[in-house]
């Protein structure tokens, strides 16, 4: 018997898809056509009001094809964008086996991550990151531009600052710590030394300083204070220059070894006592400036003294006469003549 294929014309199907005001069933409420309201439900028997839209537990399908807008419970899909009416959108993959979700891009209103690259879409603004917590860092960090921070800022391990000796650190705020360099390590460098140092104390073991600025210094038994240099109690205070060195006051070499010289050879070398104040030297004994008849000083002063190796005779100088007197030594003895010609002349001036 051969088949034979029937059509339904196209005013009896639309009555038929009416269904004639009669509600359609399938599997009872898997799918539900309210005729009446215009509803389709699926997994509920009955109408629904038109203020509500009911979401099916689950809608398995291969493709699911919306011309401009679709509403699965609160949520809303169209073209490009997937909304909710009340709360946030949560993307929960299966938490056990692999929870990831994989995006080739993400976007915000100010803020887009793609690749490994974290941006913002908005010229000059800032990426704030705010965790109630810490933010974990655990490799290399890198920053190219400028860091700030407005805490307290630790480091553990080895910390350099600069990559060459044209960059430069700065310290606005005072240093609160000690700071405790490793052994061999120099402050400052020939080329580059630091102006002034200001300390209240110092030890060190060897100095070689162009400029010291400090209140008190204290190196081994010596003790530099304002103008005054003091050795410790019973302790010799030793100014002892190297090699062929002098030891210079004001720029000129008063002393070598037992020899205190005069750098002005044609001006007085003056020891000076103020007041009452005398010049003492003890010992066995003292030498004087000596010399013959024929070199004394030019310009001398009174009191002046020298030891005249002609006549062998001590003399000292009279600036009022310009005379040169003896005061002891050697001279010839007076002759037998010479007194009588002083009794002579006392005589006379006596009137004996």
């Amino acid at each position: 018997m051969g088949r034979e294929l029937g059509r339904i014309s196209g005013p009896l199907l639309a009555d038929n898809l009416k269904r004639n005001g009669t509600n359609l069933a399938f599997n009872t409420k898997v799918l539900f056509l309210d005729v009446v309201n215009k509803v389709v439900s699926f997994n509920f028997a009955g109408s629904i009001p038109t203020y509500q839209v009911y979401t099916p537990n689950a809608i398995d399908t291969i493709d699911l094809l919306v011309d401009t807008l679709t509403s699965v419970g609160d949520f809303t899909l169209s073209t490009d964008l997937i909304s909710h009416a009340t709360n946030s959108i949560t993307l929960s993959p299966n938490q056990s086996s692999n929870p990831t979700i994989i995006v080739p891009g993400l976007t915000t209103n100010n803020l887009q991550i793609t690749s490994n690259v974290i941006s913002n879409t908005v010229l000059n603004d800032t990426i704030n990151v705010s965790p109630t917590g810490s933010i974990i860092l655990n490799s290399n960090v890198l920053v190219s531009g400028n860091l700030h921070a407005t805490g307290n800022i630790t480091f553990d391990g080895n910390v350099t600052l600069g990559s060459n000796s044209n960059d430069t650190v700065k310290f606005t705020a005072e240093i609160n710590s000690n700071i405790i360099p490793a052994e061999g390590y120099n402050l400052g460098s020939l080329n580059k030394s630091w102006n002034s140092i200001y300390a209240n104390s110092s030890t060190v073991s060897s100095i070689a300083q162009q400029t010291l600025l400090t209140t008190t210094l204290n190196s081994g038994n010596i003790t530099i204070t304002t103008n005054q240099i003091n050795a410790l109690t019973n302790t010799d205070l030793n100014l002892i220059p190297n090699g062929t060195g002098n030891i210079k006051f004001n720029g000129y070499s008063y002393i070598t070894e037992t020899t205190i010289n005069n750098p002005t050879p044609t001006n007085p070398f003056i020891l000076n006592n103020t007041q009452k104040g005398y010049t003492k030297f003890t010992g066995p004994g003292l030498v004087v400036p000596y010399g013959t008849s024929n070199n004394y000083p030019s310009n001398p002063e009174t009191g002046t003294m020298r030891f005249n190796t002609t006549n062998t005779t001590l003399e000292i100088y009279n600036a009022n006469t310009s005379t040169w007197l003896p005061i002891v030594g050697t001279g010839s003895l007076v002759t037998e003549s010479e007194i009588q010609q002083i009794t002579f002349l006392n005589e006379l001036i006596l009137g004996f």
